[in-house]
């Protein structure tokens, strides 16, 4: 059964309350396909980052115009990167959302998109961080949370899951010197190194694997 799903982002610069659009789609809507057709959905805005914003796939378009069409936004942003969806359920009041599968997609498009003209009006666009409540899919961020044997060195892990996609960062978790965060800057990269390394052997070593959305969502060992 397809449950309807609401998605609640934090954006910079205001809180948009009551004023946002909130009609609960499918998921099969919000989504995406296989074949890479782009999901549409409405979503509801809350929140803000007053002291800048942390880049994120995701981007969160104002002063569109209502006029403009699916497929001139559609066009003009997937220039930068392959779109993993596109929300325009509340491009009559004004605003969008764009995501992407890598994150340096979202980054160039804001670079190059901030303040050019659509349609006799100028874009502004900020970065879109989903909120703890948001569907299990859009959490996981491109971040894996594993649990290995300290001697297991980061070389050894940029070469073993580096196989699957352009890695980010590697760091260590605060409090445990066996948990590291492996970020990559493609969510569909990080998704093949779960399916295909999960519960599997490292240099001899079992390991643990997991989104770490799912272990922040749990104990807050660490923020994505």
């Amino acid at each position: 059964e397809i449950e309807d799903l609401d998605l609640f982002i934090s954006v910079g610069g205001m809180d948009l309350g009551d004023e946002a659009c909130s009609a609960g789609k499918k998921k099969s809507d919000f989504l995406g396909n296989a074949d890479g057709q782009l999901g549409v959905t409405s979503v509801s805005i809350t929140g803000e980052h007053p002291y800048g914003e942390r880049p994120s796939r995701t981007l969160f378009v104002r002063n569109i115009n209502s006029n403009v069409e699916d497929s001139e936004l559609q066009a003009l942003f997937k220039q930068y990167g392959e779109i993993c969806t596109l929300y325009t359920t509340c491009k009559h009041r004004g605003f969008v959302m764009i995501s992407y599968y890598d994150i340096r997609a979202a980054c160039s498009a804001r670079k190059a998109l901030q303040n050019k003209l659509l349609r006799h009006r100028r874009l502004d666009i900020h970065y879109s961080i989903p909120k703890e409540n948001r569907s299990e899919k859009d959490a996981n961020q491109g971040t894996l949370l594993i649990n290995i044997d300290s001697t297991v060195s980061n070389d050894d892990l940029l070469q073993i899951f580096g196989a699957y996609g352009e890695i980010k960062e590697i760091r260590e978790t605060p409090h445990r010197s066996s948990q590291k965060v492996i970020e990559f800057y493609d969510v569909r990269a990080a998704d093949e190194a779960l399916r295909s390394l999960k519960q599997s052997d490292i240099t001899g070593k079992e390991i643990e694997l997991e989104p770490s959305w799912s272990v922040g969502a749990r104990r807050k060992v660490v923020g994505v």
